[in-house]
C-alpha cells in the first residue's frame, strides 16, 4: 500500500498527465515521460490507470513504412463532461466543457437570494437541469461570491445568508464538486494551459474581488486594501465602483469620479507590483462599460508609481461569469476529487 507521499505523488502525476494531454492535444507515452521526466513504468501504470476509468483514450497510428514499434497515441475522451457553476447574487450561470477544456455550452438561470432554502433550491434545480441535459457530466466545479470564513467553512453570501459548501451543496450531488473563490475562477477561466505567467484580476461592480495567481497557485490571503482604497474626504474606491452610482452621475461629475478612481487604484497596483511583480492585470466586471476613462487613469498614475522591472500590462476585459474558469478548476482538481469521493 503507498503511503501518503506516494499517493500524493500519485494523484500530482495524474493531474499533470491530463493537462499535458490538454495542453497538446495528442501525445506519445514517450513524449509524455519526457515532459513530465517520469520512469517509463511509473508512465505506463498511470495512463493504465486513466485508460481503464475511461478518462483516456489510446489508439495505434495507422502503419508506415518506418521501423520498429508503431506508437500508440494519447488523447483525451470526449464521452465525459464537465460542469462548471457560477453562485453569483446576480443569477447563476452554468457551462458545460470537455475534459480537452473546450466550452460547449453556456447558459444562465435565476437565482432566489431571499433564503438559504430558496437559493439551494435553484442551485440543485439548475444541476439538475445540465445532467439531464449532458448525462455524462462526471464532475462540477463552483465559483462561489462571498467571502469564506475559514474556522467554520461557511460563505458568508447576500441577505445574510451562510453555505458550507460541503455540508449545503456538494454532499446533496451525485457527482464530485469542489467551490473556488469566483475571482480566482475568472482569472484562471483567462490563463493559458502552461499557467507560467503572474496575473491579477480586478473584478469592479458592485464591489471588488480581487485575484492573484503566481507560482503556479493562488494567492488566497485576503486583498482587502486594494478593496478600501480611499480617493477622497469621506469616499472609497468600492463606493464608486458601483456602476448604477455612476451611471446617476451626470457625465462631468462620472468624469471626474472614474478619473480619480482610476488614479488612486493605479497607485495601490503600482505600489502592490513593486512588492509582487506581476506580467499582467485584468480589469473587469461592470465598471468595464467606462473602461475608456478609467482605464487611462488607472495606467497613468501606475505607471508613475511602479518601478520599470516590475511593471505589468493593464487590459480589460468582458469577462461575464466565472463558470467557464470554475469548470476548468475542475479538470485542474479531476484526479483529486475523484480520490476523496471514492475514499
Amino acid at each position: 500500500m503507498p503511503s501518503d507521499k506516494q499517493a500524493t505523488e500519485r494523484l500530482d502525476n495524474l493531474s499533470a498527465i491530463i493537462k499535458v494531454i490538454r495542453t497538446k492535444g495528442h501525445i506519445t507515452r514517450r513524449e509524455l515521460a519526457s515532459r513530465l521526466s517520469l520512469s517509463w513504468g511509473c508512465i505506463s501504470e498511470l495512463i493504465g490507470m486513466l485508460v481503464a476509468d475511461g478518462t483516456v483514450i489510446e489508439e495505434k497510428l495507422p502503419p508506415s513504412d518506418a521501423k520498429g514499434r508503431i506508437p500508440s497515441i494519447l488523447t483525451l475522451s470526449d464521452c465525459k463532461k464537465i460542469l462548471g457553476v457560477d453562485i453569483n447574487k446576480t443569477g447563476l450561470s452554468c457551462c458545460v466543457c470537455s475534459l480537452a477544456g473546450e466550452n460547449l455550452y453556456e447558459c444562465n438561470f435565476s437565482l432566489c437570494t431571499d433564503s438559504k432554502g430558496e437559493l439551494l433550491r435553484d442551485v440543485f434545480s439548475s444541476v439538475t437541469k445540465m445532467q439531464n441535459q449532458f448525462p455524462d457530466i462526471c464532475i462540477s466545479g463552483f465559483a462561489m461570491q462571498g467571502i469564506k470564513d475559514a474556522d467554520s467553512g461557511c460563505w458568508s453570501f447576500s441577505n445574510n445568508i451562510k453555505i458550507n459548501f460541503e455540508n449545503d451543496i456538494a454532499s446533496h450531488l451525485n457527482i464530485p464538486a469542489i467551490v473556488e473563490h469566483d475571482p480566482n475562477c475568472m482569472l484562471l477561466g483567462c490563463m493559458n494551459d502552461e499557467n507560467k505567467e503572474s496575473k491579477m484580476l480586478l473584478r469592479i461592480d458592485k464591489a471588488i474581488g480581487a485575484a492573484i495567481y503566481k507560482f503556479n497557485g493562488f494567492f488566497n490571503g485576503g486583498l482587502l486594501e486594494l478593496g478600501y482604497t480611499a480617493i477622497g474626504s469621506g469616499k472609497r474606491l468600492f463606493e464608486l465602483s458601483d456602476v448604477s452610482y455612476i451611471d446617476g452621475l451626470s457625465a462631468d461629475e462620472r468624469q471626474k469620479a472614474l478619473t480619480l478612481a482610476g488614479e488612486q487604484l493605479g497607485i495601490a497596483l503600482g505600489n502592490f507590483c513593486n512588492m509582487i511583480s506581476l506580467d499582467e492585470i485584468i480589469v473587469c466586471g461592470e465598471i468595464t462599460k467606462y473602461e475608456d476613462v478609467i482605464i487611462p487613469s488607472i495606467e497613468k498614475s501606475y505607471n508613475d508609481t511602479v518601478i520599470k522591472q516590475a511593471t505589468a500590462k493593464i487590459s480589460a476585459k468582458n469577462i461575464r461569469n466565472a463558470a467557464f474558469g470554475a469548470a476548468r478548476l475542475a479538470i485542474e482538481a479531476y484526479p483529486y476529487v475523484l480520490k476523496r469521493k471514492n475514499a
